[in-house]
């Protein structure tokens, strides 16, 4: 299957689960939500081309990562996205803290 992006990118749709996960990861992490923004706004334009599509049945699924900098109080964030028509729902998220990333 083809999948082509639409010119600006994907309408992005947050499932409300993800969308209650981030306000609580937000509580700890103050930069947590100007990023979280910031990665919407990358994935809706470079997901067909940075993430990695799931194979399997439904719609076009891809995991797409964004890179953090823990030193800086910016965390790496994974996110699992449906593809259907011009809408990207984000469906899962996880914030790698600075203790997932195995140093102190």
């Amino acid at each position: 299957m083809n999948i082509a992006r639409p010119p600006g990118g994907f309408n992005v749709i947050v499932s409300e689960r993800v969308r209650q996960y981030i306000e609580s990861e937000c509580a700890d992490l103050p930069r947590l939500a100007a990023h979280w923004r910031d990665v919407l706004g990358l994935a809706k334009i470079t997901i067909l081309r940075d993430g990695e599509q799931i194979k399997g049945k439904g719609p076009p699924r891809f995991i797409f990562i964004a890179d953090g900098r823990p030193e800086y109080g910016l965390p790496t964030i994974k996110i699992v996205c449906d593809i259907f028509g011009e809408d990207m729902t984000v469906g899962a998220a996880l914030v790698y803290r600075e203790a997932d990333y195995g140093y102190e």
